[in-house]
C-alpha cells in the first residue's frame, strides 16, 4: 500500500523524536492473531513494574479517533497514523503504551520508528488456518456484517511486517502469558535502561 494514491491528509507529518522517556510497544497482527489479549497480558506484567503505563486496543481506539472511518485501505491507513500520533503524544508525557492494531503498512510502522523515541514492534503470527478456525468475530466466514469482504489479510492485501523487533508465533502450542511473558523477559532490561529501576 505504500505508494497508493492518498490524499494530502494521509501524508504522515515528520515531528521531532527523542524527546519521550515512555515507550510504545506496537503489537501487530491480522483479525485473530491474539495480539489485543497477548497485549493486555503484557500490559498486566508491565503496570507491576512502572505504573506508568496504558494499553490501548485499535478496535475501541478507532472509536473515538475516527468514530466515522469504514474498512477501506484509506480509512485503516489514516487510523494507523492517527494512532501513532497519539502514541507520540501519550510517550512523551512520560508513558509506556501498549497498542494492539493491525496496522499493516510499512509506511506508519517507519514513522514509529523514526519518530518515537523507544519504539518496540511485536509482529503476532499466525497461520491463515488458525484465524479462521478461530474467528469469533465472523471477519473470516463473512458473518461479521459491515466488515465483510474487508478483512485484511484475506479480501485486502498488506505489507506484513518486514522487520519487527520480535516476532512471536500465536499458533495455538503456547499460552497468551507465556507468550506476554516471554516479551516482559525480552524487553524488561531496555526498559530499565531508560526509565531506571523497575
Amino acid at each position: 500500500m505504500t505508494g497508493a494514491n492518498r490524499d494530502s491528509r494521509h501524508v504522515l507529518a515528520e515531528t521531532d523524536a527523542g524527546k519521550g522517556s515512555g515507550w510504545v510497544f506496537w503489537i501487530t497482527g491480522l483479525a485473530g492473531a491474539g495480539k489485543t489479549t497477548i497485549a493486555r497480558n503484557f500490559f498486566s506484567i508491565l503496570v507491576k513494574h512502572d505504573p506508568r503505563s496504558v494499553v490501548l486496543d485499535g478496535e475501541e481506539l478507532r472509536r473515538v479517533v475516527m468514530p466515522e472511518a469504514g474498512y477501506s485501505i484509506s480509512e485503516r491507513f489514516e487510523c494507523a497514523r492517527r494512532y501513532g500520533l497519539l502514541c507520540k503524544l501519550l510517550s512523551e508525557r512520560g508513558l509506556n503504551v501498549v497498542i494492539a492494531t493491525i496496522s499493516m503498512f510499512e509506511e506508519c510502522r517507519e514513522w514509529n520508528r523514526k519518530n518515537l523515541s523507544h519504539y518496540f514492534e511485536v509482529y503476532i503470527r499466525a497461520p491463515m488456518e488458525v484465524l479462521v478456525a478461530r474467528d469469533q468475530r465472523g471477519l473470516y466466514s463473512g458473518r461479521s456484517g459491515a466488515s465483510a469482504n474487508m478483512v485484511v489479510g484475506k479480501d485486502l492485501p498488506c505489507e506484513y511486517p518486514s522487520s519487527p523487533d520480535m516476532t512471536i508465533d500465536n499458533d495455538g502450542t503456547r499460552t497468551p502469558q507465556e507468550s506476554a511473558e516471554t516479551l516482559w523477559q525480552e524487553v524488561s532490561t531496555r526498559i530499565r535502561q531508560t526509565r531506571g529501576g523497575l
